[in-house]
């Protein structure tokens, strides 16, 4: 059971964004969802969640049933935060 895993690699905060995500995901404008994937992920990652982009993909697919282009976009989108965030903290603490 792939799905299982991939939930049990996500905390129980991080499977609530991605479910209020997966409820955004029926909104008209796709660039809505992508907006708030971003403010979610931001508010993950400050909170020090920090999941591979994978498990991310897997979960939208197998638990939410998204497809599959779509759950790597989002992927994507949260490894584009990270990189963000991570290239941030180098700079400040530089």
């Amino acid at each position: 059971m792939r799905s299982s895993t991939a939930r049990g690699q996500l905390t129980s905060l991080f499977r609530e964004a991605l479910d209020r995500l997966t409820i955004a995901h029926t909104e008209p404008d796709p660039r809505l969802v992508l907006l708030r994937a971003v403010d979610l992920f931001d508010s993950l990652y400050d909170r020090g969640q920090h999941p591979q982009p994978g498990t991310i993909s897997r979960y939208l697919c197998e638990a939410r049933g998204w497809d599959a282009q779509e759950a790597e976009w989002v992927a994507g989108i949260w490894e584009v935060v990270v990189a963000l965030k991570s290239l941030r903290s180098v700079r400040e603490a530089g």
